[in-house]
């Protein structure tokens, strides 16, 4: 018997419990959820002042697999992803979206997607507005564009909050293309929120994966910058951004852990290699990188298995610690896990939901959360029906949220995981030019590559974004408005 969110009987309630382990069996189930109680952005579920909660990390992690349009609650295919959405297609995914963010307490929903003229940078964005809170939802590398991007290796100077950093071209691009029309979305969403308590401004929050996990970094400076509240940032598998330096110097990684630091997590699956895409591209190894992660030395998580640890301060920041080796059943001093294994949007949603559903929370944060707001998180948040009886136990959980996979074949897969192929083949590409011309190593040991053409630039997507993709002007939803619960 499943509980549905306008219908919350008493042995769902009993369930549910069966889940979290939390309120006492005697408490007394409501006979029908109370108006609202899908609308997990504004009725609580989302704290927004502890962002460490695997509550609030569980609802960044569905906003950021949400950004693909091949995750399942949309159902568009990874290869129409891959080559391009139509307008058509893409306005099927903004409508849905905003469906979805609507109910679960949205008041506004907002897009903005770039394309260079050469087709070479992408960058997609959602602002999601509500009474009290703007949120910012980057996409990472999906279609080609961004997927060439991230080929390029070179670093580029960004001067922001009175310092001048070095960044990673690609993040850099990809997110400078986008900013202008996500700035004036996030000014729209902030104005339009009047309900924050005493009347503060609004809190922004950023999230993203891969690619648009750097993104979320580099916007929340530049919204704090512009002189907005950041009330958190989020990154799954992000890529390094930028440059570290030592004790008393100015770099990427200083200015971002003085200014946004306390409020950023991050997390690392098992065996994913793209947090360390830079130190591979480069041939330099990780501990010895001029590149450096953020937030430095703390709000770090790394999934060991399905398993959610704090790694802030432990080895299990490196690439290769002892319990990632030793958890893929061969402690042979080698991780060498595939990309789509590790790094896929929807894989770090299974393992967030893992931890916040089942493994025991901090200060008791699934005791707090009734049948009804459960049954919100399974059907509205992760779009999967509600486990209740026999499917309320962990392994079945567990099943239950395998269906967070993208809808895809082997075969598109595979397609998948040759557009990281030739990521890594243009990657090679730049340090064979940098190699033949001579290219002189930075004092913070970071490549000055040389400008021109990159081999293999694809002009077929080009053409196809002129005929199909949609124009580069953001197409703000109309505002929406969750229906009242019954």
């Amino acid at each position: 018997m499943a509980c549905h969110s306008r219908s919350c009987a008493p042995l769902a309630l009993i369930c549910a419990l069966l889940v979290v382990g939390g309120l006492p069996a005697a408490r007394a189930a409501p006979t029908a959820c109370a108006a609202g109680a899908a609308a997990l952005l504004t009725n609580g579920y989302f704290d927004g002042a502890r962002v460490d909660s695997l509550r609030d990390q569980l609802v960044a992690a569905t906003m950021a697999n949400d950004a693909y349009p091949w995750a399942r609650t949309f159902g568009f295919s990874i290869i129409d992803v891959v080559q391009g959405l139509t307008r058509e297609q893409t306005a099927r995914y903004q409508a849905a979206f905003a469906a979805k963010y609507a109910a679960l307490g949205a008041t506004s929903v907002a897009f903005a997607d770039y394309y260079s003229p050469d087709a070479f940078v992408a960058g997609h964005a959602a602002v999601i507005g509500t009474p009290s809170a703007v949120f910012v939802v980057f996409r990472g590398t999906a279609d080609l564009g961004q997927g060439w991007t991230s080929a390029d290796i070179r670093p580029v100077s960004h001067s922001v909050l009175g310092a001048t950093v070095q960044l990673y071209q690609a993040p850099y691009r990809s997110t400078m293309g986008v900013w202008p029309e996500v700035s004036r979305l996030v000014a729209a969403a902030a104005a339009a929120a009047t309900g924050a308590p005493g009347g503060a401004p609004p809190r922004v929050y950023l999230t993203g994966h891969s690619l648009g996990g750097a993104s979320a970094c580099l916007t929340g400076l530049l919204l704090k910058e512009a002189g907005y509240a950041i009330g958190g940032v989020f990154a799954f598998g992000p890529y390094k951004l930028g440059t570290s330096c030592g004790a008393g110097e100015e770099c990427w990684v200083s200015v971002y852990d003085r200014h946004l630091g306390p409020v950023t997590w991050a997390w690392w699956n098992n065996q994913d290699p793209i947090p360390a895409l830079l130190d591979s591209a480069l041939g330099t190894s990780f501990a010895e990188s001029a590149w450096g992660h953020v937030p430095s030395d703390r709000g770090w998580i790394r999934v060991v298995g399905d398993q959610c640890l704090r790694a802030s301060g432990t080895r299990l920041t490196e690439v290769c610690p002892p319990e990632i080796d030793a958890a893929d059943g061969a402690a042979d001093g080698v991780c060498s896990r595939p990309f789509v294994e590790a790094h896929l949007p929807w894989v770090y949603l299974q393992k967030v939901a893992r931890c916040a559903l089942l493994q025991s929370p901090r200060e008791g944060d699934a005791a707090r959360v009734d049948a009804c707001g459960r049954a919100a998180v399974w059907e509205v948040l992760l779009g999967l029906p509600a486990p209740s009886g026999a499917a309320a136990a962990s392994a079945a959980v567990l099943g239950r949220l395998s269906e967070l996979a993208a809808p895809a074949s082997a075969a598109q897969l595979s397609q998948l995981a040759a557009l990281q192929r030739s990521t890594s083949a243009q990657t090679a590409a730049w340090r064979a030019v940098s190699a033949a011309a001579g290219v002189p190593v930075a004092p913070a040991g970071v490549p000055v590559m040389p400008g021109g053409a990159v081999p293999g630039r694809p002009e077929a997507r080009k053409a196809r974004n002129a005929s199909a993709a949609p124009a580069p002007a953001a197409r703000p939803a109309p505002a929406v408005r969750p229906p009242a619960a019954g």
